[in-house]
């Protein structure tokens, strides 16, 4: 929940501080991306830095979403004046990522990390010139895959869980969405790497489907359990579930990858998440489940608990444990801060203080 009204006297402007500070870290975070694109063809280095800043920009914003002193090193001590000036130590990408989990309350699965410190590690080692003796950035393909991944996940939680202070940006932030998934050059650079492994997976048996991120036929599924399998792109490293079972609508066995979006190939049905997880949990004797990471997006039940872990139909991350908030009693697939779900609730509730309040 945010409050960028209820501002310190020390910023009373008006708009709050908290919105001028957000709109220009994000115009700024886009001008940036927007520039990263540009430069990557011919000078990948570039690159690196614009993309890796305009993360660090839109990490920040979310933060000030809450409280413009979050993105001061020591809160208690910001000025409002020195953050105008400029005057002030700013957080790192890490510490903006530790805050937003520990004060904001946001779940951020270990795949959306990794893919965030990839792109941060790799500025850090231009900065001090650590790529083998040269700071020239790499090869353009091998940034373009870093970059597409951090962006799926970046992408998904400013048009999801932080619309509500971003989504005056969206046009903006798809135009760039767009020119990412449709960089021709890079991602027929990658798919043409890949071309013999691509290869091998078919002739080993292996499905390969058509990537929902860069479009390309290059993401291997292995057919070992009966109803649900995943595989990830070769190209850009998005993750994707095949399931395979009876349409909901049609009640006839059907394939659908991307489960989200995926159509069913006999009555062209498109069942969505947790139509089709409900499926699964039905062939499979299963629990059907909230995801901590989805829940607040669509408050359905897309997850599945199968055998030692739970896996999520709409965003394919994989749990390995379960917990319950404490007000309402709903079961996740993975890990609430079960001390603070009796007060504060979970994505679904809003705890015992909510209750209160009503």
């Amino acid at each position: 929940m945010t409050d960028l009204d209820a501002e310190d006297d020390d910023a009373d402007a008006s708009p709050s501080l908290s919105v001028q500070v957000i709109d220009g870290l994000v115009r700024n975070a886009i001008e940036f991306l927007s520039l990263a694109m540009k430069s990557l063809p011919s000078t990948p280095k570039h690159s690196v830095h614009q993309f890796a800043i305009a993360l660090e920009l839109l990490l920040k914003a979310r933060l000030c979403s809450e409280h413009w002193t979050l993105i001061v090193r020591d809160p208690g001590a910001a000025s409002a004046d020195r953050l105008r000036t400029g005057d002030f130590v700013s957080i790192s990408p890490a510490q903006a990522i530790e805050r937003i989990q520990s004060i904001c309350g946001e779940r951020i699965p270990k795949v959306e990390r990794d893919a965030y410190a990839t792109v941060i590690a790799h500025r850090n080692r231009m900065l001090h010139f650590f790529l083998g003796g040269s700071n020239d950035g790499g090869s353009a393909s091998a940034t373009y895959v870093e970059q597409v991944r951090a962006w799926d996940c970046l992408i998904r939680r400013l048009t999801g869980q932080w619309s509500s202070w971003a989504g005056q940006y969206k046009q903006d932030l798809m135009a760039i969405d767009y020119s990412m998934r449709t960089n021709a050059h890079y991602i027929q650079t990658k798919a043409a790497q890949v071309k013999g492994e691509i290869e091998a997976h078919q002739k080993s048996g292996d499905l390969v489907l058509k990537c929902s991120g860069c479009a390309q036929t290059a993401v291997p599924v292995a057919l070992e359990q009966e109803f649900m399998n995943q595989g990830i792109c070769l190209v850009c490293r998005v993750p994707m579930l095949l399931i395979s079972v009876e349409c909901p609508e049609c009640k006839k066995p059907a394939d659908f990858a991307d489960p989200d979006e995926a159509r069913c190939g006999n009555c062209g049905a498109r069942p969505g998440a947790e139509a089709l997880a409900a499926a699964v949990a039905l062939a499979c004797d299963a629990d059907q489940l909230y995801c901590v990471n989805c829940a607040y997006r669509s408050a359905a039940q897309t997850a599945v608990w199968l055998k030692h872990e739970a896996i999520c139909l709409a965003c394919a991350e994989r749990h390995e444990s379960t917990s319950q908030c404490e007000w309402c009693n709903e079961q996740y697939a993975g890990t609430l801060k079960q001390e603070l779900t009796y007060l504060s609730g979970c994505e679904l509730c809003d705890g015992k203080a909510g209750w209160d309040k009503d």
